[in-house]
């Protein structure tokens, strides 16, 4: 790293000028936010609930990004956000969008034939 020594960590273009206070990293201000004293990689990392806390998966019915605090662990391997567990909306079924989509398309199918 000899040359890099002092670089931003992600951009490796300019003077690292903060420290992240979550993950350590050294950034320049263009990939700060001071306000929460946080990365661009960390922010872009948060839990979409809280806004806190770093997510540990993605929500798979409303496909946001959780915490462990935010999420239920309903299989193995499946994590869903309180808010879905809450309204009854299980993993498994697709987001909202999905439907949507899928009315759209088939409707784009029907007046094609």
């Amino acid at each position: 790293m000899g040359s890099d020594r002092g670089l931003c960590e992600i951009c490796r273009d300019v003077g690292a000028t903060a420290t992240c206070r979550t993950c350590g990293r050294r950034v320049c201000a263009r990939h700060y936010e001071r306000g929460r004293g946080l990365c661009i990689v960390c922010t872009a990392s948060l839990c979409a609930i809280c806004g806190k806390r770093l997510s540990i998966a993605r929500c798979q019915v409303c496909l946001r990004l959780v915490c462990a605090k935010c999420s239920m662990q309903v299989d193995p391997v499946r994590r869903v956000c309180l808010d879905c567990y809450r309204s009854g909306r299980r993993a498994g079924e697709p987001p909202i969008e999905v439907y949507s989509m899928r009315k759209l398309a088939s409707r784009i199918i029907r007046l094609e034939k």
